[in-house]
């Protein structure tokens, strides 16, 4: 009776040994053996990476990432930060996740990977992103944002990028319209998805875009996969944001994805002010007749 018991201790130990764990966005942590993991489907993919001065290649076999976690009901999470056995991090938004392929490596060279040596892999990334010896994956939400206190009109915004033949860069607009230099930048499109994103990390090569017809926005992001993201509504850095006019008077729209309790915000809207060129260098591209304060 004691060896039955003795041998039944182990093999639950064993169990959470062999064991990642995922932690979803209300705290709760499911664990997923290595048994679970090795028979799953696998896909195999190849890395190349510069070793001593020469190019290595090798094949892996895994599990696509977002797929797994879609179909394992993992879904609504804005981030997500993988945590190695010896507690190193790396932290990715899921738009990156969306445009840029992911894997859980468990088979190198067609050798099985211990349990205890997991890889999260990135093959267009090889080289700056990828962790070893995976012990848990950290799902997080969208964190609210506070409200900005000047909401300026995105669509006069967008009639001065006729200049640039309708495009601008990010770095650019963060220069001349949020006055700003880096800063965390949320944007909600028009399905009211919010996406929170880093400049300069994100977006430092990223270019705004007006479409001529619909004077809808939409900003390509070339170092995330070259994606583009659509039809955006409202930008935001900080105490600056730019709203397009079907959502400038009716801002409450945009308090729930944005976490904003809107019964406790005042609005006001200033108009018929003119705002000037008192700083050097381009013209200002916020310049307007209207715009809105919040506090």
């Amino acid at each position: 009776m004691i060896r039955a018991f003795l041998v039944t201790c182990l093999l639950i130990t064993a169990f959470y040994l062999n064991a990642i764990s995922i932690v979803d966005t209300t705290g709760n942590s499911v664990e997923i053996s290595y048994t679970e993991l090795t028979n799953m489907e696998l896909s195999t993919f190849s890395t190349s990476r510069n070793k001593g001065g020469k190019t290595v290649s090798e094949t892996w076999r895994g599990i696509a990432l977002i797929p797994w976690l879609d179909a394992k009901g993992f879904r609504g999470w804005h981030k997500i930060k993988f945590i190695s056995q010896d507690a190193y991090e790396v932290e990715l938004h899921r738009i990156e996740l969306d445009n840029i392929p992911a894997y859980l490596a468990v088979e190198s060279q067609h050798n099985p990977i211990p349990h205890d040596d997991l890889r999260i892999i990135m093959p267009t990334l090889r080289e700056s992103m990828w962790l070893r010896g995976l012990k848990s994956i950290h799902l997080g939400k969208f964190d609210p944002v506070p409200h900005p206190y000047t909401v300026h009109p995105l669509d006069n915004a967008m009639e001065h990028f006729e200049h640039f033949g309708g495009s601008l860069s990010f770095s650019r607009f963060m220069t001349d319209a949020m006055y700003q230099s880096s800063g965390s930048i949320v944007i909600v499109d028009s399905a009211l998805q919010a996406f929170e994103l880093d400049y300069p990390r994100h977006l430092s090569n990223a270019m705004l875009h007006t479409n001529i017809n619909s004077k809808s926005v939409s900003l390509n992001i070339s170092s995330i996969g070259d994606y583009k993201l659509k039809d955006i509504v409202y930008i935001q850095c900080g105490p600056f944001a730019y709203a397009s006019k079907e959502f400038i008077g009716k801002l409450e729209t945009l308090a729930k994805p944005l976490g904003w309790v809107w019964e406790d915000i005042k609005v006001r809207q200033i108009q018929s002010v003119q705002a000037s060129n008192y700083h050097s260098g381009s013209s200002d591209i916020n310049a307007s007749d209207y715009w809105v304060e919040m506090k």
